[in-house]
């Protein structure tokens, strides 16, 4: 193949399960708006200070001499679908992070209370959908009842 420079690349015909763009032999199947979302990292929250998480695509980054106590408000079902949450401990605080009566993924009552262990690079990734956040990856943080 010969290396030309593009500005733009249109794959005519690209229809994602048996035909358009392959990369390695391997045929892209995603949306041009997938790709897209899933390198949007959203926005980034530093919270300081005992409040509420209020991003809702980004990172969340908890960072205080003191532990925090913040709560993160569910997702709006639809509208929020599909976003990613990644909440880091940027302080070595044993921080936690509430949410209402669903819990994370829709545990109930024994999952309404995130608690990082105390180390800086605890982290607590989540995903919308259906009006919960849905538990994607955890590192060094544990679910209880608030």
């Amino acid at each position: 193949m010969t290396k030309t420079n593009f500005t733009s690349l249109d794959v005519e015909g690209h229809d994602g399960s048996t035909g358009g763009l392959y990369i390695g032999g391997t045929l892209v199947t995603a949306t041009a708006a997938e790709l897209n979302n899933s390198l949007d990292f959203g926005t980034t929250q530093t919270v300081a200070t005992n409040t509420a998480i209020t991003v809702k695509n980004g990172v969340a980054l908890l960072t205080t001499a003191g532990a925090l106590t913040t709560t993160l408000a569910l997702p709006i079902s639809v509208t929020d679908d599909f976003k990613r949450l990644r909440i880091l401990a940027a302080s070595a605080q044993a921080h936690t992070v509430a949410i209402a009566t669903t819990g994370f993924g829709g545990g109930g009552a024994n999952f309404i209370k995130a608690t990082f262990s105390g180390v800086i690079g605890d982290s607590l990734s989540l995903i919308a959908y259906g009006g919960i956040w849905y538990v994607t990856g955890v590192h060094q943080v544990t679910f209880g009842v608030a």
